[in-house]
């Protein structure tokens, strides 16, 4: 089942969303699996797992990127666990989602990058991208004269530029800071 790789709206903010805070595994495994029709256990040696992960302790922000999931990749129902330290997840297994993600941009803090197709895309387009990488890696808080400012941190000086160049498109005024280098 192949999903519509054109750049919608939705698709634009799960890939900001996944952006800030996303996690793509692959590798393989060794393990007993049971099965039910011959009712008995079978080695799997060297089976491949493929995982997307969306990691947020915000849970409204969860049920949100569970709800765009659902809108973009027809009916695709998501579940959300939670892991050792109280940290929630939302684990992509579908392979076709996992390519159709992959195909716009790589997963992890200093591989992603902003697709070409939201740099070249629509006004709408480069919002919902803004939107969905605020709502994972943005703050808001007040500068010393008092001034709301929006801030967005990232360890990956490529992508963060790339949202520079976006916020610039849009006519945003904007400062780049850092990158900053902290002991270990």
């Amino acid at each position: 089942m192949g999903f519509n790789k054109l750049l919608s709206g939705d698709l634009a903010e799960l890939l900001g969303l996944l952006c800030a805070e996303g996690r793509y595994r692959d590798y393989y495994s060794n393990y007993f699996e049971f099965d039910k029709r011959r009712n008995k256990h079978y080695y799997r040696k060297n089976h491949r797992q493929r995982i997307m992960e969306f990691n947020n302790k915000n849970p409204a922000l969860l049920d949100f990127f569970t709800s765009l999931l659902q809108k973009e990749f027809n009916s695709y129902i998501a579940k959300i666990y939670i892991s050792k330290g109280n940290v929630k997840r939302v684990s992509i297994k579908k392979a076709d989602i996992i390519n159709c993600i992959l195909s716009h941009t790589s997963i992890g803090c200093c591989k992603w990058k902003v697709p070409e197709a939201i740099i070249n895309g629509d006004e709408n387009v480069k919002i919902r991208f803004i939107r969905g990488y605020f709502n994972g890696d943005g703050c808001i808080d007040k500068s010393r004269d008092g001034k709301f400012r929006f801030r967005f941190t990232s360890v990956n000086k490529y992508g963060i530029k790339s949202v520079s160049d976006i916020l610039k498109s849009l006519e945003i005024n904007h400062s780049l800071n850092g990158p900053y280098f902290r002991k270990n």
